[in-house]
């Protein structure tokens, strides 16, 4: 019942699921929106409505613009996932070649050296248990 739709301020073409190029769909004809998991207050949050008591009324539109984990080790590890994708050309393969991933809670390396890391850094912070 969890059901996302991107709404683009163009609409129409631009709209995911919507009357574009890609391979993403409405679930069903009585069903707009892609399925995908979270709840209210969740860390995968659904922004629907807390009294949803309809097919529609767990419907949102909104969501994490940008997902980031990174692991606080001497060695930076990191990953980082966008709804959509980096390009905004409507037809270009990376108008949407994140959504599957974002939508299913999975990132893309994000690679960062140790180098260009320190070479960055203001302050330090220690932290010991």
């Amino acid at each position: 019942m969890h059901r996302i739709t991107f709404k683009h301020s163009l609409g129409g073409p631009f709209n995911i699921p919507g009357a574009n190029p890609y391979p993403f769909q409405d679930l069903a004809a009585n069903l707009p929106g892609l399925s995908r998991d979270g709840a209210y207050e969740t860390v995968n949050v659904a922004a629907h409505n807390i009294r949803a008591d309809s097919v529609s009324g767990f419907t949102f539109g909104s969501g994490p613009a940008r997902r980031f984990v990174g692991e606080m080790s001497d060695t930076i590890d990191a990953g980082q996932i966008v709804p959509g994708g980096p390009s905004g050309v409507l037809g270009s393969p990376f108008y949407v070649s994140q959504l599957a991933r974002w939508l299913t809670v999975q990132y893309k390396p994000l690679p960062i050296s140790q180098g260009a890391a320190l070479a960055l850094t203001v302050t330090t912070i220690n932290f010991t248990p």
